[in-house]
């Protein structure tokens, strides 16, 4: 049997960061894009790319 340890608090930010940029990417896709890029919301913003600002401390778009 796993045995996974407790989350520490950099572990929830980076599943709240994921969920949040992940949500982002849905629903400007679904609003702006959905009738002309058909290949869906991962050509917005890549899974590499969307995990690569999750882990980094943004709080603007200069952060970037």
């Amino acid at each position: 049997s796993t045995t996974e340890g407790p989350t520490t608090r950099r572990d929830d930010h980076l599943k709240f960061a994921k969920q949040l940029l992940a949500e982002w990417r849905w629903n400007t896709w679904l609003a702006e894009y959905s009738n002309a890029v058909p290949f869906g919301p991962p050509v917005l913003l890549p899974d590499p790319v969307l995990e690569k600002i999750a882990l980094r401390q943004v709080e603007t778009v200069a952060d970037l």
